[in-house]
């Protein structure tokens, strides 16, 4: 990943040349500058000729990985000081030639403004001036994905991530100095090349958890080492992180205190989008599988059990599950704005009553034993307040983990603290743990995804090659479309990302007007999205290439493949941790040095968040918590490793797993073990695999992922009469070779000199050679038949598919296999396709009519059915073997059975040696009957010596 600085420097010279090798870089000369890679211990060096030379030129060091630009004034001091800080901009500050990015959003005006309400003494309850304010990315929920509404970040700063942290601070003068305003933002891996190209030169860019970075804490410790008054609304951060931030805050002299007004919503009053406020709709118990009022008293046990007396439920996801509703209040999300305080006999339900005036959610409730009773919205924290007072705890909700914050620290102040127990939501483990229902209609929504994912393929690739333009936004609007047709689909479950060449390397890059880029064969096309159903939530990317790809990119593909492939065929005990697990997509990608900066896998809901708490497998998360990381069967999670080359391409696979019971395997000493079950069905891109290095298990496991891609998502394709993605599915779906790469080669070059191939290890069977070979004839035979209302090329794309795995089967010495496709294929071209009424006037005729390539099949069928009748042979021959030998073996037993009542017991004496002098008399032999003295020579129990 690169950073970059702008340096002003002269020309490259001799001293230059001595310090680091002069290289081209392409993306820093597309921004007019030329690129110098510096090696570490040269860097000092390389500063010093370029100190206090003029800004004539624009020039950058790639330096320890890092692309670097910095002003020529800089000292060697100053870019470590930047190095550590993390404040590295992208062609900022704007100078010479260095181009902006297209979706960079100015908010120096906004910036300013907010600036002069901080210095308002009206703001603050003790008539304190605000040094700095905090504007985080959560709403009152803490939720991931927030309505337009809520997107204050976003408005101050114009960076639209899910996930970010922003300072601004004032201009404040000491008795020791003058203190310059900063705007300041703080984001993940995930999103910092996004923020980098979105915030103007006028923000500094902090990447969160990484090496040398300071946090807010930190930071303003820094730049304010005399202390200051920082200010954040109590509604967007939760308790949990509050309480951690105010103590960090007060050992570096800051105090945070709460400004109960949202001073961006004092500034945001126009264009801004109003709240959703769409009506709630009940979750049918055949897809929740359980119904509501069971859940609540589960939940009930859960606050027994923890010594409260009740519970305030803050989250969405936790209300939507326990009450069996829906909403539409969020862009992907189905959740309704609300809060819950459950009582151990009666329930208090707070929403904005607009969104009830449906009389059925009403009788919902009625309907049932339980005491529901229904307040507004606001409601919450008066009531929370009062009803404190008649209970000896209030169980509140604790941060655990990245997608569950817990309560906010409004909420918290609303409950007396002598009245407050603070624990993990159960509600949020009880959700994560899916019931048989709720399981099934995950599978089921699955498979209705990847035959719309297909379709969709089928579509694009298609008309991609006769020529059709696309832009990034038009995949996205496509796309999205054919999933919204699916039964039970109630749209995207997060912003589909569609993220091309450049653009792929942003992990969480969703395209807008201003960075839409056109499709092109040259780089991958990342495609990351996922779908909201009735009876489950989705979530897949794929990587694609229109072209041919280059050998970087099919190594990236494979080793991210590898990783992916690695994760989901693994069995573990059932105390291994999620961070644990985490390194096992990695390894692949360590092995060649390369990482990707976010985590490997999150939960899924069912119907609910597409990031689902507690699970998130991500090695390297300070957010972990070690009680959460383990998972149990029933939980759903994702398994998507990637690769990101800044500036040049990015891939991701995405699957979702089940995770499922292995039991107590042999030898484990009485540990449980646990594995993996992968659920989403959507073909990988063969051009992007190289073979070369996977292994025989990992092409084995290939080729079993492919095959159950066929039968399931083969068959809804069918049902769902998607032709298009059903012959584009079977063409992405074809058999790899399970030998190795070595084998496989030298079983193509056996095949080209027409040399027999090794026959494969053969079963005995009681069907005579030619009559088990006309039976296969005769069924291969039956097995075609056209239906004349279809078109002529589908028939013959079927044929050409036929083709391709009959040739996999061959490779593979699968006689029998590929002589049954072959003669299938000819079969099909050559006696049934020339029967279709439009055979003649369809252009296909052209391409079936190819005697030559027809009469090189026939003789590769004819040598076939050779080797197949020697086969058939041996079979046959083995079973007339077997017969003879158990009707000896038959014999044996009647010889014994009759030996044991007379003088002579043959069980005694087996085996047995009669030498041949004591053979010579027959007094020696006679004793035993003929046909058993036979059986026992035959049989070598009698020889001679």
């Amino acid at each position: 990943m690169s950073m970059y600085y702008n340096i002003a420097a002269v020309h490259a010279d001799a001293s230059l040349t001595q310090v680091g090798e002069r290289r081209m870089a392409n993306a820093a000369e597309r921004e007019g500058r030329l690129c110098l890679f510096v090696a570490r211990s040269a860097f000092s060096l390389a500063l010093q000729a370029l100190h206090g030379t003029p800004q004539s030129e624009i020039y950058c060091f790639y330096f320890s990985g890092f692309l670097i630009t910095v002003s020529s004034s800089a000292n060697t001091n100053e870019i470590r000081r930047l190095r550590k800080t993390g404040e590295f901009r992208k062609a900022c500050p704007k100078f010479g030639n260095a181009v902006q990015p297209t979706n960079r959003v100015f908010t120096k005006e906004r910036v300013e403004e907010l600036r002069n309400l901080m210095v308002n003494t009206s703001i603050t309850r003790d008539q304190r001036y605000l040094d700095a304010y905090l504007i985080p990315s959560q709403d009152e929920h803490q939720s991931e994905f927030v309505e337009d509404y809520d997107k204050r970040l976003q408005y101050i700063s114009g960076f639209s991530g899910s996930y970010g942290d922003a300072i601004i601070t004032t201009n404040r003068t000491t008795s020791t100095r003058k203190r310059e305003p900063s705007a300041v933002l703080w984001t993940d891996g995930r999103y910092h090349l996004q923020a980098d190209n979105q915030i103007d030169c006028g923000w500094k860019l902090m990447r969160e958890f990484y090496r040398g970075v300071p946090n807010m804490t930190m930071w303003l410790r820094r730049d304010s080492p005399e202390g200051g008054v920082i200010g954040a609304d109590p509604k967007l951060l939760s308790q949990s992180r509050w309480q951690q931030l105010s103590e960090d805050l007060k050992r570096v002299n800051w105090d945070l205190i709460e400004i109960q007004t949202n001073l961006i919503d004092v500034l945001w009053t126009t264009g801004r989008e109003p709240r959703r406020n769409k009506n709630v709709f009940i979750l049918e118990e055949k897809y929740s599988g359980k119904k509501w009022t069971k859940k609540v008293n589960e939940v009930r046990e859960w606050i027994k059990l923890l010594k409260a007396d009740a519970m305030v439920v803050t989250a969405l996801d936790e209300i939507a599950w326990l009450l069996n509703i829906r909403g539409r209040d969020l862009p992907s999300s189905p959740f309704v704005r609300s809060y819950v305080l459950l009582e151990m006999d009666r329930l208090w339900f707070y929403v904005n009553k607009d969104q009830l005036k449906t009389n059925h959610i009403s009788k919902y409730f009625e309907s049932s034993t339980e005491s529901v009773k229904i307040f507004n919205y606001d409601q919450i924290c008066p009531d929370l307040a009062t009803r404190a007072q008649t209970y000896s705890k209030i169980l509140i909700p604790s941060e655990n983990g990245l997608f569950s914050l817990g309560a906010s620290r409004n909420i918290t102040n609303c409950i007396p603290e002598n009245k407050r127990l603070f624990k993990q939501s159960p509600i949020m483990l009880l959700k994560a743990k899916k019931n048989t229902v709720e399981i099934h209609g995950m599978q089921q929504a699955h498979i209705r995804d990847a035959a719309a994912m297909c379709e969709f393929f089928a579509y694009f690739d298609k008309m991609f090659k006769d020529g059709t333009t696309f832009t990034e936004l038009d995949v996205v609007k496509i796309v999205d479309q054919f999933r919204y047709e699916q039964l039970h689909s109630l749209g995207n479950s997060f912003p589909t990302i569609a993220a091309y060449g450049s653009n792929g390397a942003l992990p969480h890059y969703v395209p807008t007007n201003s960075t839409n880029v056109k499709i092109g064969d040259d780089s991958t096309l990342v495609l990351d999205s996922g779908g909201q159903y009735l009876d489950g939530t989705t979530d897949i990317t794929r990587t694609l290439h229109f072209g041919t790809p280059t050998k970087d990119q099919k190594e990236a593909y494979t080793r991210v493949l590898i990783g992916q492939i690695q994760l989901s065929t693994l069995t573990f005990p059932s105390d291994l941790t999620t961070s644990a697990i985490d390194v096992i997509a990695r390894a692949p990608l360590w092995e060649v040095g390369l990482d990707y900066e976010h985590g490997t896998g999150h939960g899924v809901g069912s119907f609910s968040s597409v990031h689902e708490a507690p699970i998130s497998l991500y090695f390297n998360s300070p957010a972990s918590s070690p009680e959460n990381e383990i998972l149990q069967p029933g939980y759903f999670l994702s398994n998507e490793p990637g690769f990101y080359r800044e500036s040049d391409f990015g891939v991701r696979l995405e699957n979702v797993m089940e995770v499922i019971e292995k039991g107590w395997l042999r030898g484990s000493h009485g540990t449980h073990y646990l594995g993996f079950k992968v659920i989403t069905l959507v073909p990988y891109e063969p051009k992007l695999i190289d073979l070369n290095l996977l292994s025989i298990h990992q092409i084995r496991w290939l080729n079993e992922y492919n095959d159950k891609v066929r039968i399931h998502v083969g068959q809804e394709l069918k049902r769902q009469n998607f032709t298009k993605g059903f012959y584009w599915m079977m063409d992405k779906t074809n058999h790899f070779p399970e030998n190795s790469v070595s084998s496989a080669k030298i079983f193509v070059r056996m095949a080209e000199a027409e040399i027999d191939p090794e026959p494969e290890v053969r079963q005995p069977c009681n069907i005579s050679p030619n009559d088990r070979l006309k039976h296969l004839v005769a069924s291969c035979k039956n097995a075609v038949k056209l239906d004349y209302t279809k078109p002529l090329s589908q028939y013959y794309h079927a044929g050409m598919t036929m083709a391709k795995m009959a040739n996999a089967y061959y490779f593979e010495r699968k006689t029998e296999n590929a002589y049954a496709l072959y003669l299938k294929f000819m079969t099909l071209f050559m006696e049934e396709m020339p029967k279709h009424p439009d055979f003649e006037k369809d252009p296909v005729k052209a391409k079936v009519n190819n005697p030559d390539k027809m009469e090189k099949l026939i003789s590769k069928v004819d040598k076939l059915q050779q080797i197949l009748m020697r086969q058939y042979r041996e079979d046959y021959e083995k079973f007339l073997i077997e017969k003879e030998n158990q009707n000896l073996k038959n014999l044996v037993d009647s010889a014994r059975n009759e030996a044991s009542s007379s003088r002579h017991e043959v069980n005694n004496v087996m085996p047995m040696v009669v030498h041949q002098e004591q053979m010579e008399s027959s007094a020696n032999y006679e004793w035993l009957p003929v046909t058993q003295y036979i059986v026992l020579r035959r049989l070598g129990w009698i020889r001679s010596v």
